[in-house]
Order: structure tokens, then sequence, then C-alpha cells
């Protein structure tokens, strides 16, 4: 009987002793029964009465502490504070950017029956080649700066989120009605063949319509770094639809357009990240001045734009080095930007453009992927080692002042 009544004693000091067996040191709370008035319990044993006591191998009851963490998990409190952090900063920022206001209007808004709006970063290479030809043929629009680092503007945007995107809006009673569904029109090579082939139609909204289904988005998936994404891809981005009216020059001129174009696309536009994100202190550099091109300060806000410069520099300094080694440029970038810019100039073969005595669509390209880093150290040393400057001075002097102007036929 007397061994019955010990059984559950043993039975919880056996399971503790397995407990330190594997090495668990921690305290354990131990409850002894005790009666209701806060006597031990008395049991007989061979006649005798006892008390019962704590076994001497028993840990000690200890009042209950508050746990300190190691070094390893204090970081991961200080990361989840900084993620939080960056969290509310994002949500509060990109639910305060519901209504949006232009950034700035180019052109005289009113003269043509579509009004366009551009959303885009002041300082990518795509949306430079964009602005190029919207301000060489005169096509007014209206330009959204995007926050890169939360991209609120883009917040009514479901799926794709990339820049360029131009929506364009009809005109009514020489009133802007945004439309409910506007055309939405994606990658900077499609947009441009799309409004230079309205241009040659002489269209309006209608055509431009119409227009967007001759460049169908061909999709597939493919492995990404961490999981399937898909790729788009439209086969004739570089191709302008002329129609029954006679295309411009000739077959030969316009497939040596076509292969200069998408040579900008290819080759030209991966010298810029490596080559203006070089060092940690060029990268904030160029940031700086990207906030100073853009306005971030109206556009975003004092504490915005710092997070901008800081985050995004950090960011493409990393993604500049990946870029370097994925198209395998020369161990010093500058080279590889040196090569690029005398291939074009060979490419020129004396003439003042490469359209002759007037710049096509292959120099708005160039010219407009080169804009993107003016003014940087890149760009200086690019000028300084080639004989690329002549001709992107005539071609900036050619944009700025509109001189594509009069070939603009688009209602």
């Amino acid at each position: 009987m007397s061994a019955c009544r010990s059984a559950p004693l043993l039975g919880l000091s056996c399971r503790i002793k397995s407990l330190y067996s594997l090495g668990i040191r921690r305290p354990l709370l131990v409850t002894v029964p005790r009666s209701h008035n806060g006597v031990p319990p008395v049991r007989k044993y061979q006649g005798q009465i006892q008390r019962a006591k704590t076994p001497a191998h028993m840990p000690p009851i200890l009042p209950r502490q508050r746990p300190e963490f190691s070094d390893d998990r204090k970081g991961y409190q200080l990361h989840f504070i900084i993620g939080g952090f960056f969290l509310g900063f994002y949500l509060g920022y990109k639910n305060s950017r519901l209504v949006l206001n232009a950034s700035r209007v180019e052109g005289e808004v009113g003269t043509s029956e579509i009004l366009f709006q551009l959303f885009q970063y002041q300082s990518c290479p795509f949306c430079c080649k964009v602005r190029a030809f919207l301000d060489y043929y005169g096509v007014p629009y209206q330009v959204y700066e995007v926050n890169p680092v939360t991209k609120g503007e883009l917040r009514w945007c479901k799926k794709n989120k990339k820049v360029p995107l131009i929506l364009a809006h009809e005109f009514s009673d020489e009133a802007i009605t945004k439309s409910k569904n506007p055309l939405e029109m994606r990658d900077s090579s499609t947009i441009i063949s799309m409004l230079a082939t309205v241009m040659h139609e002489k269209g309006g909204y209608a055509d431009l319509r119409k227009v967007i289904r001759n460049y169908p988005v061909l999709e597939s998936e493919e492995q990404g770094w961490l999981r399937k994404k898909i790729k788009q891809e439209i086969p004739n981005r570089y191709f302008i639809m002329y129609g029954e009216n006679k295309a411009d020059g000739t077959e030969a001129g316009r497939s040596e357009e076509r292969k200069w174009r998408q040579w900008a696309d290819d080759v030209m536009v991966h010298m810029i990240s490596p080559n203006v994100y070089r060092t940690m202190p060029e990268a904030v550099q160029a940031f700086y001045q990207f906030a100073e091109w853009g306005n971030y300060d109206s556009a975003f806000g004092t504490w915005a734009k710092y997070v901008i410069i800081y985050v995004g520099a950090s960011a493409m300094y990393v993604i500049g080095q990946r870029l370097r080694k994925k198209y395998k440029l020369k161990e010093d970038v500058r080279e590889s930007l040196y090569d690029a810019a005398n291939e074009w100039t060979s490419g020129l073969d004396g003439k003042q453009f490469m359209g002759g005595d007037r710049p096509n669509l292959s120099d708005l390209a160039v010219y407009g992927v080169l804009r993107s880093m003016e003014g940087l150290d890149a760009f200086k040393d690019m000028c300084t080692n080639t004989k690329i400057g002549p001709w992107y001075e005539a071609t900036k002097a050619a944009v700025d002042s509109h001189a594509g102007k009069s070939q603009n036929s688009m209602r």
C-alpha cells in the first residue's frame, strides 16, 4: 500500500532526472501537493506518521524571472523594429497618395484630342527615351513622378507597376474628361512605335485604340531567383505600322533604324547602372541628382526624399554589381561604356545624326538612354574619353527646341 502511494513522487523524480539527462537545465516549477490549510499532507509509513518532504535531488522552487534574450534574439528584435518602421512608413505614405497631381505639364495641353499622362522615374533610361520622343515631336503630356520606394502613385495598378506607363485620355469640349478606362501603353520602345504609327496615319484617339491592338503581348514563364515569373514579349515593338499609307524612307533605312533602336535596349542601356552606381559614393551622388531633377521635396516631402536617396542608392549599388556580372562587362565598367559610345559614333559614319540631317527614332532612343546620366561622373568621363559629345549636344538641342513638331500630325 505504501509503495503504491509513493509511486507519484517516484515517477516525478524519474521524469526530472530524464530532463536533466537531456541537457535541460532551466528551473522547473514543481508543485508539491498541499492540504487546504497549507500543511503538507500526512501519510502513514510502517505504522508511523510522517510529513511529505520534497526530495533532496529535486531543483529548488524559484520565483518567476524575466527571461534574458541572447544576442541573436536581440538582433532579431532589432530587425523586426526596423522592418515595422519602414512598413508603417510605406503603408502610411501609400495611403496618403490617393489624389494624384501632375508633377509638371510639358507642352500646351489641349492642342490635341488626346491627353497623355506619363508615369515615370525621372532618372530611368527607358522613361528618358519616351520623354525624348514626346519632347522632340512637341507632344503635350502630364508627368507623374513615381516614388521608386513605395510606388504609391501606382497603387491603382493591380499587376504590372513598371514604368514608363502612359495613360491616354480623350478630350471633349476643350476640357479634360478622364476616361474611366483610359488606354494603357507600356514598354518604352512599343510606346514610341505606337505613337509614331498614329502620327504617320494622322490619327486621333480612336485610331490609337486600334493601333494598340496591333502590338500584342506574348507571355511566358521563366524561373526567377526565388520563384517563377511571367516574362512579357512584344515581337514587333520596333516596327512602325504604316498601313495603306506610303512608308517613310527606304526599306534599308528603316531596317537600320530598327537595328540601332534594338541596340540601345540590348547594349547601351546595360552600361548605365553599373557605371552610375559603380561605387557607393557615386550611387549617393546620383540619387541626390535625381532628387533635384525630379523635385522630390515637393513631390514626396523631405523625409521621403532622404529615404529614397539612401535606400535607393544602397539597393542600386548592389544591383549595379550584379548587372556587371550578368552582362559580362569589363572589370573597369568605364571601358565597356567607352566601347559602346565608340560603336555608336562609328555607326554615324560622319553623319550628324543616324537619320541624316535630322534625328530619327534610333537617335532619340540612344539620346534618351544617355540623358539618364547627364551631369554625373560617368557621363563626364564618357564625353571626355570618346567623341560622342558633339552628336549628343546636337540631339539635345533638337529635342529641347521641339524640332520635329512640324512632323507631328496627330489630331
